[in-house]
């Protein structure tokens, strides 16, 4: 007598289930997929680069020590008192002026400043933040401590770090542009060097 072809199948499905009994375990050899799959996600976070800014770390001690030293009729303080790094601004005579624009403008932004300071020959604009931008891997590494001179359109720029926080004081020539800067590399250098603390936390 013959057997229906339904239970013929269901009894070829038992018998391969008794074969490969069922457990959380995989074959020896073969890694489970939930494994695989964590596996997976934790090389594709390690492969994908940190592009983002990350904050530095401030060395506020120093900067209100170095604050605290300064002689205090030469520097006009300027700040919330929580400005995100230490405020470096050049001396400025405090005068009354009832035309023009005023020697110093000052903008604190979340993550440090920018002023503008009005001079004869050129304006002086000083940016300083507590972001850091990765480096591209294929550019050499820079001591970040020295300042690094640039010819730009406009006149020059000094780039520096000083307390932790990254500073660019730009060197922008009043005039009609010609092919020399209105302020040599030596003299650009020193103006940054005499630069005063105007704030701190």
């Amino acid at each position: 007598m013959k057997r229906p072809a339904r239970i013929v199948a269901i009894g070829a499905v038992l018998a391969l289930s008794a074969c490969f009994p069922r457990t959380e375990e995989a074959p020896e050899g073969i890694a489970p997929v939930a494994e695989l799959t964590d596996q997976a996600v934790e090389s594709e976070a390690i492969a994908e680069p940190e592009t983002g800014p990350k904050k530095a770390a401030i060395d506020w001690n120093a900067a209100r020590a170095d604050f605290a030293n300064q002689d205090s009729d030469t520097v006009t303080t300027q700040g919330s008192g929580n400005v995100a790094v230490p405020i470096l601004l050049p001396e400025i005579p405090v005068t009354i002026q009832s035309d023009g624009p005023p020697p110093l403008r000052f903008t604190e932004v979340p993550d440090g400043y920018f002023a503008v300071v009005t001079g004869e020959a050129y304006d002086v604009i000083i940016n300083g933040t507590d972001r850091l931008l990765a480096a591209p891997s294929n550019l050499p590494e820079i001591d970040a401590s020295q300042m690094r001179f640039e010819d730009t359109m406009t006149g020059s720029q000094i780039s520096f770090n000083r307390y932790g926080a990254s500073y660019l004081v730009e060197f922008a020539c009043k005039g009609p542009p010609n092919a020399n800067s209105c302020i040599e590399e030596d003299d650009a250098k020193q103006a940054v060097e005499e630069l005063l603390l105007a704030g701190t936390q």
